[in-house]
């Protein structure tokens, strides 16, 4: 029936989407891996020009002996030799074709290594964060190729002078000829690839310490969201008691100027406006307790919630409400002292109440441990 015949066909495309839709996604995945396109971690690499001079060099060299290889030495190498030289001859088409076979494998890896999620993952192991093992694997896969190549290069070339040649039989002479230029120019192909590898470790190492330094500086606005004053016009927020700001400024340990513009950070600590500029540009911590600029509790970004930060970080002088606060008081003698707990109110302690909302522990002597 037609009906039949539909819902066969709708059932069959329904039941083979799922095995075509998963490659596809694990392609997919490969490629956001690579290129970081969805999340993952990336690096962006500056290539300057001595670079870009040395790679088009070592591309054009590349291209050329890839092209003799393909044209002259692979030809040569697929007919058989007579004769007394057989057996040598068979020798260097060996080693001919596990040459080209190294070179192959370095390109690749060395073309892996331009997409941003490999140099980034590539770079974060050469800075020696992940142990000296995977470095020293990962040198040995990114170079390793490079060096048995280059190694055999000049071995081949010793090879092809000291191998006997037979002038008599026409496919010995041309394969020899072919493999003479293919030794040569496989030298030289390894000297403009040992160099192009050198500056592109360089550049992955610079550009992943200039990448580790940006994500220490504090973000871009970080200031303008932090609270600021004018010291002649709030000279009452700072001096020596535990529950003001602090007199000098923690960088630079000059004391506060009456046009300075001071900024108060979420932990507590103020510095001249100029001072803490100067540090956000290469940290984005508190220079006196080094806790997050932009993690720390508290933090603001609007001016109502500003205020509420700056009448936390300034408690009022308003007297506790609830039961007395228990103190302790001592009485000392000649031998030593004995503590004894009284409850007790603050004023008949002779000490100042907390303020509300306030800390035993003063803002000035809050340190992250």
């Amino acid at each position: 029936m037609p009906g039949g015949h539909d819902a066969e066909s709708i059932d069959t495309a329904d039941s083979s989407s799922p095995r075509w839709s998963l490659p596809k996604t694990a392609c997919l995945r490969v490629v956001h891996r690579l290129m970081g396109t969805n999340g993952e971690q990336t690096l962006t690499v500056k290539y300057t020009y001595p670079f870009r001079v040395v790679g088009v060099f070592s591309l054009t060299a590349s291209l050329l002996w890839l092209a003799h290889f393909l044209l002259e030495v692979l030809p040569a190498s697929t007919q058989a030799s007579r004769g007394a030289c057989r057996l040598s001859d068979d020798q260097l088409r060996q080693n001919a074709l596990v040459l080209s076979a190294y070179f192959v494998c370095f390109i690749f890896v060395r073309l892996c290594m331009f997409f941003p999620g490999v140099a980034a993952r590539v770079a974060h192991i050469q800075m020696g964060n992940q142990g000296a093992w995977r470095m020293y694997a990962l040198h040995m896969v990114l170079h390793g190729p490079l060096y048995i190549f280059g190694i055999g290069s000049m071995l081949f070339a010793f090879q092809v002078l000291i191998s006997p040649k037979c002038e008599d039989v026409p496919e010995a002479r041309v394969l020899h000829r072919a493999l003479g230029w293919y030794a040569n120019s496989s030298c030289g192909v390894f000297g403009l690839c040992l160099v192009l590898a050198f500056f592109h470790s360089r550049l992955l190492k610079e550009s992943a310490r200039l990448h580790e330094e940006e994500k220490r500086k504090a973000p871009k606005g970080a200031l303008e969201q932090l609270l600021s004053y004018v010291f002649k016009e709030h000279k009452e927020l700072f001096g020596h008691d535990d529950d003001k700001y602090f007199t000098e400024c923690p960088i630079c340990l000059s004391e506060w100027d009456d046009d300075d513009i001071i900024i108060v950070l979420n932990c507590g600590h103020c510095f001249h406006r100029h001072c803490i500029a100067c540090w956000f540009d290469s940290e984005r911590t508190c220079a006196f307790c080094r806790q997050d600029v932009v993690d720390c509790p508290g933090r603001s970004s609007s001016t109502s919630s500003r205020q509420a930060a700056d009448s936390t970080a300034l408690p009022s002088h308003v007297p506790p409400t609830g039961p007395p606060v228990a103190y302790a008081s001592s009485s000392s003698s000649a031998l030593g002292s004995q503590v004894t707990g009284d409850m007790t109110t603050p004023e008949a302690a002779g000490r100042s109440p907390l303020p509300l909302g306030g800390s035993a522990v003063p803002p000035r002597h809050i340190f992250s441990i």
